[in-house]
């Protein structure tokens, strides 16, 4: 198991999650053009540090954290951004397994919602999701 297929499964769980909510996502590093609604998300993938939990070297314990901000117009409020960041936290709930081709991505943890935060167009309201993957 590596980041690759482990951002690939959570990117997969998001899509799924943003298409059946009509949402729009701005993924990593990749052209976006935000919507005239102003409302949409945006991934971050954040590993951590691996580890090494065998003195023989066959397990990896990796972890991370899944950031999905999501994104309001300035001025709109912060209930409906509430709304859709229980929404993303309840499609991440704790032990939610996404499979792969090799291990299972654990969601390790109910996501945490944050506070928003108002930059000068938009209000961001962050949710970690918190995974874990032994390979």
């Amino acid at each position: 198991m590596n980041n690759y297929m482990i951002h690939k499964a959570l990117d997969k769980k998001l899509e799924q999650f943003a298409q059946a909510a009509n949402v729009p996502v701005a993924w990593e590093n990749t052209p976006f053009t935000p919507p005239v609604s102003g409302v949409y998300l945006e991934s971050d993938f954040l590993p951590a540090d691996n580890e090494d939990f065998t003195v023989q070297g066959s397990a990896t314990l990796r972890r991370g954290v899944y950031q999905v901000t999501i994104v309001y117009p300035v001025g709109s409020g912060t209930q409906a951004a509430e709304k859709l960041a229980s929404a993303v936290s309840l499609a991440f709930s704790n032990n939610t397994a996404l499979l792969t081709e090799e291990s299972p991505v654990y969601i390790n943890g109910e996501p945490s919602v944050f506070s928003g935060i108002r930059d000068g167009t938009a209000y961001r309201m962050p949710v970690s999701i918190a995974y874990v993957v032994t390979a």
